[in-house]
């Protein structure tokens, strides 16, 4: 979805509750936010999630002899469509317990959801520069 193709775009969408579940520092941690997108690809019926960051160095110093370092989360979880990404993904602070579309409970294996302030998919914003974020849900694009 870009402005190019005609659509809309996405759009960030944060409650106003946002701020005070957050509280000071909450993802100010590689580590905290490492186990916050691991816990997302639980919550997305994740029966593999592969973890990559530099081995051997400070993590709470994001510079390597000069060089930025990366983090890299991968599951194998259900992704989302374009559409899922906007209604769901997008809207921070929501209680997904209390949604009829995603709920409690992972849709294939039925597990508790660990998400529990709706803010998790905020924890790279704690220690990152620039948050990349790829999903395979939805129905196939031909070419891509």
């Amino acid at each position: 979805m870009s402005p190019d193709d005609g659509t809309e775009g996405y759009q960030l969408n944060i409650s106003r509750l946002t701020i005070d579940k957050l509280g000071v520092r909450l993802y100010d941690r590689a580590s905290a936010v490492v186990a916050e997108l691991i816990a997302n690809g639980y919550d997305a019926d994740a029966t593999h999630v592969t973890v990559s960051l530099p081995l051997g160095t400070q993590l709470d110093n994001p510079y390597r002899d000069g060089q930025l370092w990366q983090i890299i989360v991968e599951d194998n979880g259900h992704g989302m469509s374009p559409e899922e990404a906007q209604s769901l993904f997008l809207d921070v602070g929501g209680d997904r317990r209390k949604r009829s579309k995603n709920g409690p409970r992972s849709p294939k294996f039925k597990r508790p959801v660990m998400g529990r302030k709706g803010i998790g998919k905020l924890a790279p914003f704690g220690i990152c520069r620039q948050i990349e974020i790829n999903s395979a849900g939805g129905e196939l694009i031909e070419g891509k």
